[in-house]
């Protein structure tokens, strides 16, 4: 016949089995809430660093005083400003460069931001799906608007 304590020490679990079932969730969500994210929230961030790059470098090209540029390879899906990381596009994702006064150009282009603040223009278009995100530079004030669907 087994006594009172030992009945209690079998009911429930320790402090200690909870915490191992928590983190053991914890590192599974980690690995599976990133292959259910939407495709409004990837454009989104990598948008933003792609608004950051372009701000960045029309920001460094005023300072130095010198021109600064930023090339867009739509093939390799990189977007890189002078003299900074590349910012890589998403698989999946379609990224297009277009001159100032142009279409969609293929396989890329440079955007340049000069000392004064003004910029070559163009814009910078990210789609993925049926989804949207868009820079537009202005090139006379080197402005940069962003724009999503």
């Amino acid at each position: 016949m087994s006594s009172a304590g030992d009945r209690a020490a079998e009911r429930g679990f320790t402090l200690l089995e909870l915490l191992v079932v928590l983190a053991v969730l914890g590192l599974a969500l980690t690995f599976a809430v990133p292959a259910f994210r939407p495709d409004a929230l990837v454009l989104s961030r990598t948008g933003g660093e792609l608004a950051s790059a372009l701000k960045a470098t029309r920001a460094t090209a005023i300072a130095q005083g010198r021109p600064q540029s930023v090339t867009v390879d739509a093939s390799a899906r990189l977007v890189t400003p002078g003299g900074a990381a590349s910012v890589e596009v998403p698989q999946g994702a379609v990224l297009a460069f277009a001159a100032t006064a142009g279409r969609p150009q293929a396989e890329g282009g440079r955007l340049v931001f000069y000392p004064d603040g003004s910029a070559s223009g163009g814009s910078v278009t990210l789609t993925l799906r049926q989804r949207e995100w868009r820079a537009d530079i202005d090139w006379l004030t080197g402005r940069i608007a962003v724009a999503s669907d």
